[in-house]
């Protein structure tokens, strides 16, 4: 799961816990929505943020993005999740959100979900930094960092091969839309700084688990684009 910040007096807003606030999403260009038909597997296109929840978080509690120069890689890490229902998932998605909220967080932590599906749902606007990673040994892992989270414990269970293959596929397509080389390397060493990384490779964590971190070091890292 992500890094969870300090935060008291927090809850969950009624449209995330009842679906009864009438206050609609901002949705931005890379909220734009996808097929009604919300079909398994990857097809290019992201499921909009507003297909699972209306909640909109305060723009005076967000901090900007800003150039983005980083994506890091995550699972939940709560309880096993093997759903691919689209109803599930969404259901799943709202959990994810109430517990970030519940421990201080302004909205969702991650920018973008991968579902046991392979599909790819809209989290956090892009206009705002996640609170996916903490910052690390003199290096800043907010500013300019998407978080793609993807759906289940990677501890206790294996990704699915859609998650896997979509993981993969979307990377790449984040790389070439930000210009992301796979990673960068100053005097010998890794720049923490630019690059595509797990979050336990920026910070002291088990995310992404095992069960992840495995194949992501085996099979797909080796496939994203080494210069962009």
């Amino acid at each position: 799961f992500s890094n969870r910040s300090a935060g008291a007096g927090r809850t969950t807003p009624p449209a995330v816990a009842r679906g009864g606030d009438p206050k609609r999403a901002v949705v931005g260009p890379a909220d734009k929505p996808s097929s009604p038909a919300l079909a398994a597997g990857y097809n290019g296109k992201v499921i909009a943020r507003t297909q699972w929840t209306p909640f909109c978080p305060n723009p005076k509690d967000m901090n900007p993005l800003g150039d983005i120069r980083k994506i890091t890689v995550h699972h939940t890490g709560n309880g096993v999740f093997t759903d691919t229902g689209v109803a599930e998932v969404k259901d799943e998605l709202q959990t994810v959100l109430r517990g970030e909220m519940g421990v201080g967080h302004d909205d969702i932590a991650y920018h973008y979900v991968i579902d046991p599906a392979g599909r790819v749902w809209a989290g956090r606007s892009l206009r705002w930094q996640g609170s996916h990673v903490r910052n690390w040994k003199g290096v800043d892992n907010r500013t300019g960092n998407v978080g793609v989270m993807v759906l289940g414990n990677f501890e206790r269970q294996k990704p699915t091969q859609a998650q896997l293959a979509t993981l993969q596929k979307f990377v790449v397509q984040l790389q070439k839309q930000y210009k992301i080389p796979r990673q960068k390397r100053k005097g010998g060493v890794i720049d923490k700084n630019h690059g595509v990384f797990t979050h336990q490779q920026l910070s002291p964590t088990e995310c992404p688990g095992d069960n992840l971190q495995n194949p992501w070091d085996k099979q797909l890292f080796p496939r994203l684009l080494a210069s962009v």
